[in-house]
């Protein structure tokens, strides 16, 4: 699939016929399917956020789940259908207004937030502001890097992807709660081949082609076999 992301110069001020010298980066489709409409996305909109389902089953989150996650991964289709399977509403919030989170926790109770490494500081600031503590934060990392412990009460579950909306590794409650960031379970999507000099996986979803990819670093099991101790 080509890019889907054009750069334009803008136009000039109609007040003041004035162009800025920057460029505004947009996001437009450069091909278009009409037989595939979801073909902007990098997962297809069916496709099943089985770990993100899994932990707010296992929570029993009941409340509104808050969306704030950068739009260039283009997961947020995916993330409605795991909402609408759990009943749940869900509030989208830009990375730039996370102080809305405030306003929001007057009218509403948000029990679960979805978010990124790169915004951590800004929702730990705004935590203390809100009317009512959300339950769980579950953050999307790209990779190994950025995964690091939270100063908050609030559980805080974390997810490895290999492309934006594909789970590589990723918590459940026993994790977070006895090992804290230090333990991940092994996505079913794919099939892992453990060696002592690289990692590699393929996946086992038909819809999904990925195969034979070697991960960095290399990874190595937990004594239990069906994980992976960081």
């Amino acid at each position: 699939m080509a890019s889907i992301i054009k750069k334009f110069q803008p136009f000039p001020d109609p007040k003041t016929n004035v162009t800025q010298d920057k460029e505004i980066s947009l996001w437009v489709p450069t091909q278009w399917d009409t037989k595939d409409v979801q073909n902007i996305f990098p997962v297809p909109e069916e496709w099943e956020w089985e770990a993100l389902s899994s932990v707010i089953s296992e929570m029993n989150i009941t409340s509104t789940l808050c969306w704030i996650v950068p739009p260039v991964l283009q997961i947020e289709p995916i993330a409605y259908t795991v909402a609408r399977k759990h009943g749940l509403p869900l509030v989208a919030i830009s990375c730039n207004s996370v102080n809305l989170l405030t306003e929001y926790s007057k009218q509403i109770h948000i029990d679960f937030i979805v978010t990124t490494p790169t915004l951590k500081d800004e929702v730990l600031e705004i935590l203390p502001t809100l009317s009512r503590q959300p339950r769980a934060i579950y953050v999307i990392h790209e990779n190994l890097d950025t995964i690091t412990s939270w100063n908050t009460n609030v559980l805080v579950f974390n997810e490895v992807q290999v492309i934006p909306g594909i789970t590589l590794l990723w918590q459940n409650l026993n994790s977070v709660l006895h090992q804290g960031d230090k333990k991940f379970l092994l996505s079913s999507v794919f099939s892992w081949d453990f060696q002592k000099d690289c990692t590699s996986i393929s996946s086992t979803a038909p819809n999904l082609k990925l195969g034979n990819i070697q991960l960095l670093p290399v990874l190595r099991k937990c004594k239990d076999g069906d994980s992976i101790c960081l």
